[in-house]
Parts: C-alpha cells; structure tokens; sequence
C-alpha cells in the first residue's frame, strides 16, 4: 500500500509539474501528449489504490458477524 500511495504522490507532482510547464510553454504538443499520459497514468494510480485499500482482510471477514451481534442494539 505504501507503495502506491508513493506513486501517486510521485505522479500528482509530476503532473502539476507538467501542467504548469505546458501553459507556460504556450501548449506545445510534446508537453500536452506528456500531461495527457501523466493523467491517464495517474488515474491508474488511483485505481489501483482503491482497489488496494478497498479489499478486506480475511482476519476483518471472519471478525464481522461478531461485530455486528455486539452492535445489534446500537442506534446510529
């Protein structure tokens, strides 16, 4: 995990980094195909990280209906 979110990181700044340089470039082609690559790179990025984070454990599967009977009479 702490490696994607490295990532995503690292890419966002590339991203700003590129995004800044291509308005102050007036837009050449080879900065905008590289801010475009960036954001398809970087959604991929984010992608993965939900994907990533978003899985549950089998220690947290196994836990639940323990869980749940404890808060059964919880109002929320």
């Amino acid at each position: 995990v702490r490696s994607v979110i490295g990532g995503v990181f690292g890419m966002a700044s590339l991203q700003v980094t590129l995004g800044i340089s291509t308005l102050l470039s007036y837009v050449p082609v080879s900065l905008g195909t590289a801010h475009q690559a960036g954001a398809l790179t970087l959604l991929t990025f984010m992608l993965l990280l939900n994907h990533t984070v978003r899985r549950p454990s089998s220690t947290l599967l196994k836990s639940l209906p323990v869980v749940v009977k404890a808060n059964k009479y919880t109002r929320v």
